[in-house]
């Protein structure tokens, strides 16, 4: 595998390939640098096989993470036996399910969780103003937000710092206070939404969520989503929006 730095040639490469598979690899490309670890040996890293004519694109996050472009299976095999041979511990963010079926070949599974792509179709979108006072997040959030977070380990309050410093999000406050919003990953999908219980069943989060695709199409975005397969209220919720689903993708880590 080549190690490439131009960022704008592979993200050619990937929006011509299909961009709405590869809207998270695009993301990760523009968003993430090495500063949120400290350390310039964890900056995003992008791999080909070919720099003439490429059959996939990984992207190498920190020291455990994985993105996988594959136009077709020999590419995958060849990663397999080439490129994550020699690893012990490591994950994959998003990947189709023929990339998921060979990467796990032989292998042991140490976790996985099946979602579904949804992306906003920028062509169909109407201008949406919402009832509510809505708000920017701000950098003075990522405690509260941190507090809140599903996923909150030793490391999520810089991603969120990053995510709201750098990226679009949609706030509601009551009397100064954030009780709703939902905000954009570092590879620029929507997520980290939170509305606190005294708020909820007031339609908040479709207002906010309205709101930042409002905001991401502004900006040229294709706004989308990845949603867990039995989390049934956020598929009602992105139907509502007009999100439409594209195809199932895979989390998952191999532990050796």
């Amino acid at each position: 595998m080549i190690e490439v730095f131009d960022k704008e040639w592979v993200i050619d490469f990937l929006r011509k390939e299909d961009e709405i598979s590869n809207l998270n690899m695009i993301g990760a490309i523009q968003n993430i640098e090495y500063g949120i670890y400290n350390n310039p040996n964890d900056r995003l890293r992008m791999y080909v096989d070919d720099l003439a004519s490429p059959r996939g694109v990984i992207l190498r996050e920190h020291d455990y993470w994985y993105y996988v472009y594959a136009k077709d299976d020999d590419f995958i095999y060849h990663v397999k036996e080439n490129f994550f041979n020699e690893l012990d511990e490591f994950g994959f963010n998003a990947v189709d399910k023929r990339v998921y079926d060979i990467l796990l070949e032989g292998e042991d599974l140490d976790w996985d969780e099946v979602c579904e792509l949804l992306y906003y179709d920028p062509k169909g979108h109407r201008p949406y103003k919402s009832n509510l006072e809505l708000t920017d997040g701000c950098v003075g959030d990522a405690v509260t937000v941190d507090d809140h977070y599903t996923y909150k380990d030793e490391t999520s309050y810089d991603f969120i710092y990053d995510d709201l410093k750098n990226r679009p999000s949609s706030f509601y406050r009551v009397d100064g206070e954030a009780v709703s919003w939902v905000m954009l990953h570092r590879d620029n999908s929507m997520g980290i939404m939170y509305t606190k219980e005294a708020y909820r069943g007031k339609n908040i989060a479709f207002e906010l969520s309205m709101d930042l695709i409002g905001k991401l199409i502004n900006k040229n975005q294709i706004p989308f989503i990845h949603i867990e397969v039995s989390n049934k209220p956020s598929f009602k919720l992105a139907d509502k929006c007009g999100f439409k689903r594209y195809k199932t993708i895979y989390w998952f880590g191999i532990k050796r």
